[in-house]
């Protein structure tokens, strides 16, 4: 039996409450490298499947989503996105 290789390519990240690595040290470098490869991975909006350009975090970071968890991200178009938070704003 083979294994299943995932289609994003593994990014090594510290555990909860370890210091990021020297190498990046802000946030806006890790960052920049998981939307990239969200963005290769799954180039199209989830929603509508025009090409997307933003990675939207299904389960927001102050609600307890995981900020770098792939699981927790879908990459969105800018409309999609915007219409999902003028939805939530609504709700709210």
């Amino acid at each position: 039996m083979t294994k299943r290789r995932s289609s994003i390519p593994k990014l090594e990240l510290p555990s909860f409450g370890q210091k990021m690595p020297r190498i990046r040290t802000t946030y806006s470098g890790w960052w920049s490298t998981i939307r990239q490869r969200q963005l290769t991975a799954y180039p199209m909006c989830n929603r509508c499947g025009l090409p997307a350009t933003v990675v939207h975090h299904i389960v927001p970071i102050e609600s307890g989503g995981h900020r770098f968890d792939y699981a927790n991200l879908e990459s969105l178009c800018e409309p999609c996105h915007r219409l999902h938070h003028s939805h939530q704003a609504d709700n709210h």
